[in-house]
């Protein structure tokens, strides 16, 4: 095995030796990048510079006291200038919130070098690391050899001969490059989970106290592992180096009761695999669950982690959907213990709770302001957070009688508002006034859809049927005017005239009998009287020009969209009541009326 060379260097006072191989390595960390560092294999490079590429394992304690795990492809063997290069990168940045990949993937940019940043355990044997490294080896003895030497040694027996030469060099490697690390530090990152780069760099850069703080954490609350180093928890971290009480604090961030955090004391990623183990996930799910069916042991949280997985698998939906979640409740009732499928119960009202849920959040983001707005007071909340907390403070089992009766309400505001939706999305426009007029004989009806234009131009021989956009737009209003019997007598047009007190007059633009001939004297006359009575009913006018200015000449999206939200709004405003009220929800979002467009009720 090749030897290795040891520079003295200094740490908090005490001599320890780096891993610089030679005296111009040493001169490479004059910027004093690192602390030490290694690499592995070396038995399997040669002289010169390889045809193809060799995998590396590259461990590196940077200036800062950050353990670092990478792999690279190289042609050669690593130096001491790639080793601070990449602990520079490292401490330039707080390496505990920043993504391995993104390191990554700036250091290939800085330095055109594909390499993969590690958090695995530095204890650990490392197979794939020493089978990577056969071939290489393999070929360099062959070389060194000549084939009349290959000849008298078998190729397996050579295969045994160098996986032992390399593991015994690796493992020499490690635990030389583990030795020169901070050895408090290693029995602590090694009492939580191991030698890991994101333990022992969390634990090795600050003081004592705060590293006990931390290293009492991280042994209570396994879980916190995957996360702590994460930007969402910086209020966390703060409160661990403060020596705060960290159920209290959990309870606070996370949003959950404390006997919840007190209950995920001492569990690990282990006992719930990867995905169920993620701490806000779990959280979610056992707020739905009664406290007194939580999991209380190893063996009950492996069959909760089964459970869900399961769930997951057979529904081919999150877990964390409303239905799922209905069901990993209804399980935990029996122990954990999985029907065949999903009860169809559940499944009708969780997607009914989804489908809530879904309403809710689409109401906030149309009645709240806009949440980049300057105005907004520092307390307003995003919409989609309102929601967040809405869902976990009313909880699955109140939120299920919620949704009925959400359901009833949002019903009849359809009923209620279906003439009103009808104006919003321009499938129709309002009358002045009444549905009809009767004169004498003469019965004068607003034509007040695309349809009964189409109808009347059919009937009468004209064109009105292509004054949509003008009745749409409220700039013309069109009537028929018919005999008692039925007959169609003719068609006018009238448009409203704003006089300088305001009021609004109606005055005729045209009137045309069949085949926009002359109407008849009777028509005309019925004419003039309907248009001198509205001109005198300015309340009716007045009402027709605000939806004129209020609805009409916003666009249509916006009108669609208004007619979709307003009976969604409604219903909610029946439904939710107390801490969860309609009201108090805009008051989250830093505003205390609805968005509806004047003109709107």
């Amino acid at each position: 095995m090749t030897p290795i060379n040891r520079t003295k260097i200094h740490r908090r006072g005490r001599e320890q030796a780096a891993l610089p191989l030679t005296q111009s390595h040493a001169m490479n960390n004059e910027s004093g990048a690192f602390r030490q560092w290694a690499f592995f294999p070396k038995a399997a490079v040669g002289p010169r510079q390889a045809a193809s590429s060799q995998t590396f394992r590259l461990l590196v304690e940077t200036a800062k006291g950050r353990l670092v795990i990478s792999t690279l492809a190289l042609r050669t063997a690593p130096d001491s200038s790639l080793a601070a290069n990449l602990a520079q990168l490292i401490d330039e940045r707080p390496f505990e919130l920043a993504s391995r990949k993104r390191i990554s993937g700036e250091f290939g940019a800085r330095y055109g070098i594909t390499l993969e940043l590690l958090d695995i355990d530095l204890d650990q044997d490392d197979p794939l690391t020493i089978t990577a490294a056969i071939p290489r080896a393999i070929a360099l003895a062959a070389r060194e050899t000549g084939s009349f030497g290959m000849r008298r040694i078998l190729l397996p027996e050579l295969r045994t001969s160098i996986t032992g030469r390399l593991t015994d060099e690796w493992i020499t490697t490690r635990e030389e490059f583990i030795g020169l690390l901070d050895q408090d530090v290693v029995v602590q990152a090694r009492s939580i989970d191991g030698l890991r780069p994101s333990t022992y760099s969390y634990l090795s850069t600050v003081s004592a106290i705060h590293r006990r703080n931390r290293a009492q954490a991280m042994v209570a609350f396994p879980l916190l592992q995957p996360v702590l180093m994460t930007h969402p928890f910086d209020a966390v971290r703060h409160a661990i180096d403060q020596g705060l009480p960290l159920i209290d604090v959990l309870a606070e961030h996370l949003q959950a009761p404390k006997a919840l955090i007190r209950a995920l004391r001492g569990v690990t990623t282990e006992d719930l695999g990867h995905r169920t183990g993620q701490l806000g996930t779990l959280v979610k799910l056992l707020r739905e669950i009664p406290p007194d069916w939580w999991p209380r042991d190893a063996t009950a949280w492996r069959q909760f982690a089964a459970a869900v997985s399961a769930i997951a698998q057979v529904s081919r939906h999150p877990i964390t959907t409303a239905t799922n979640q209905l069901w990993l409740r209804r399980c935990a009732q029996h122990g954990y213990q999985l029907p065949a499928t999903t009860p169809e119960d559940l499944l009708r009202l969780g997607q009914d709770i989804d489908e809530f849920m879904d309403a809710l959040r689409r109401a906030l983001y149309w009645a709240l302001p806009d949440p980049r707005s300057a105005s907004l007071p520092d307390s307003a909340i995003r919409p989609i957070e309102i929601a967040t907390q809405f869902r976990a403070g009313v909880g699955l089992e109140r939120l299920s009688s919620l949704v009925r009766r959400f359901g009833d309400a949002y019903r009849r505001a359809v009923a209620e508002f279906s003439e009103e939706a009808e104006l919003w999305r321009g499938v129709r426009w309002p009358s002045i006034g009444v549905e009809s007029y009767v004169y004498g004989l003469v019965e004068i009806v607003p034509l007040l859809s695309p349809k009964a234009l189409q109808e009347e131009g059919d009937r009468m021989a004209n064109c009105i049927a292509t004054y949509v956009e003008e009745c749409g737009k409220g700039k013309s209003q069109i009537w028929s005017l018919r005999h008692g019997d039925g007959a169609r007598l003719s068609t006018l047009e009238t448009r409203i005239q704003t006089l300088p007190n305001g009021f609004g007059t109606l005055h005729v633009v045209q009137h045309k009998g069949y085949a926009n001939k002359e109407p008849p004297e009777i028509a005309r006359n019925a004419a003039r009287a309907h248009v001198t009575c509205l001109s005198k009913s300015p309340i009716k006018v007045q009402q027709y020009l605000d939806w004129k200015r209020n609805i009409s000449r916003q666009p249509l999206e916006v009108r669609q969209r208004h007619a979709l939200m307003l009976p969604i709004i409604t219903a909610l405003e029946k439904t939710l009541s107390g801490q969860w009220s309609w009201q108090r929800l805009l008051e989250m979002g830093g505003s205390s009326v609805s968005q509806q467009p004047p003109g709107s009720g």
